[in-house]
């Protein structure tokens, strides 16, 4: 498909983890270092913890939720995420409030203390989704630019960037943890209405609260949701597009409107 002097009008706003990058893993081995039952564990035991965490990523707004996780599948190893409604695990947030802030806190020092002491460790604990980074670049020639909203910290974000040749305006959890401030501000700095900026993530939770900025939103069929995710997400109105021909996509629903 040939560019479209249209979509030079447009920001493609990508989320970073779940649309760009896969860190189950890292946040995985990071958190679990603060949860005694979960610290030192048999191989085969852990990959199925392992994929109980993945399991429950969709719920998990940002590193702050991941306490919530970690604290389920403590108190109940066999914990079926798909049956937890969103209801539930938001009042985990309250019941939770002072142990969710203080593991916050623990869990991206411990981050930054890896990034500096085992860069190497760390860096095999993560990598990109599949087919995805490769087409950022296409997006970007094809529309007015391609920014990354995040709930990650800028600094991780960049340097991972940084290793695939790629550099991009990053809005990161220094900037706002909440998505819309982050919309917000690209508009002013790319000097883009809202309506004009395309917002791309994983997790529907982000998706509507994004939504009342005006910014058009499409949910990933990838990363770290499911089918339900997807059927729920048509139900609000949302754009779906799959991880081949991103920019294309993108494209024909800049031009269907």
């Amino acid at each position: 498909m040939e560019n479209s002097n249209m979509t030079n009008n447009y920001v493609a706003a990508f989320d970073f983890d779940g649309v760009v990058w896969d860190s189950v893993d890292e946040c995985f081995h990071t958190g679990r270092r603060f949860f005694d039952s979960l610290r030192d564990l048999d191989p085969q035991i852990e990959e199925k913890i392992k994929k109980k965490f993945r399991q429950g990523r969709y719920l998990a707004k940002n590193g702050d939720d991941f306490f919530i996780n970690f604290r389920l599948i403590e108190e109940n190893p066999l914990i079926d995420f798909n049956k937890i409604t969103f209801g539930q695990y938001y009042s985990f947030r309250e019941i939770w409030k002072e142990e969710i802030t203080d593991f916050a806190v623990k869990f991206y020092n411990e981050r930054a203390k890896l990034q500096k002491d085992e860069p190497e460790l760390w860096a095999s604990w993560q990598r990109p989704m599949p087919g995805i980074m490769e087409q950022l670049p296409l997006v970007k020639e094809r529309f007015k630019d391609v920014a990354v909203c995040s709930t990650k910290d800028k600094a991780t974000i960049e340097l991972l960037f940084e290793k695939y040749g790629q550099k991009y305006s990053v809005y990161g959890r220094e900037h706002s943890k909440y998505k819309p401030d982050q919309i917000n501000s690209l508009s002013l700095e790319k000097n883009t209405p809202p309506d004009k900026i395309i917002f791309i993530d994983d997790l529907i939770e982000n998706l509507q609260q994004v939504q009342t900025t005006g910014a058009i939103c499409v949910l990933t069929k990838w990363g770290y949701n499911n089918e339900a995710q997807w059927q729920k997400g048509k139900e609000l109105g949302f754009h779906l597009i799959g991880p081949e021909n991103i920019a294309d996509q993108l494209e024909a629903i800049v031009k269907n409107g």
